[in-house]
């Protein structure tokens, strides 16, 4: 069932690339596992690619892009959108990702999941700059979440 309707009642459109360049030890999240967050994050719809790296490839996009060094667990690239449409890419850095789920005492799953939903709502215009901005984007992340009966993500437990 499609919960995510457009103001006509359609379906809002999706359209979804996904990359697996790396995986970690664990299965990263599988196309529809990614579908169905980003549609949960994007109800206006999207064009968003999704690409798994490993740490070399994630910390050379943090260099390029952020002009910082090593990897870091999740980018995202947001495109000018188009009527209302969120355009963007998400990088996940999948052995990164996971190390922190094992430090957190989460499933992998889990924290791909709020990964690629942190990043989503980036690509939507979301920010955490701000503490006011930061508690909003966690308050959206705490409830895409529980819709997928995830509650133990740790910095956005309250």
């Amino acid at each position: 069932m499609n919960n995510n309707k457009n103001k006509t009642g359609a379906a809002s459109a999706l359209s979804l690339a996904v990359q697996y360049g790396q995986e970690g030890d664990e299965e990263p999240p599988s196309r529809s596992r990614v579908r169905s967050l980003l549609r949960a994050a994007l109800p206006g719809g999207g064009d968003v690619g999704v690409r798994f790296v490993g740490a070399k490839e994630s910390a050379r996009y943090n260099k390029t892009y952020r002009g910082k060094s090593g990897a870091t667990n999740v980018l995202s690239f947001p495109y000018q959108s188009e009527g209302g449409k969120v355009c963007g890419d998400i990088v996940v850095c999948a052995p990164l990702a996971e190390r922190e789920a094992r430090r957190a005492g989460m499933p992998a799953s889990g924290h791909y999941a709020h990964l690629i939903v942190h990043a989503a709502l980036h690509l939507a215009g979301h920010t955490h700059d701000q503490n006011a901005d930061a508690k909003k984007m966690q308050s959206a992340e705490r409830e895409i979440l529980r819709r997928f009966k995830i509650t133990n993500a740790p910095h956005l437990q309250q």
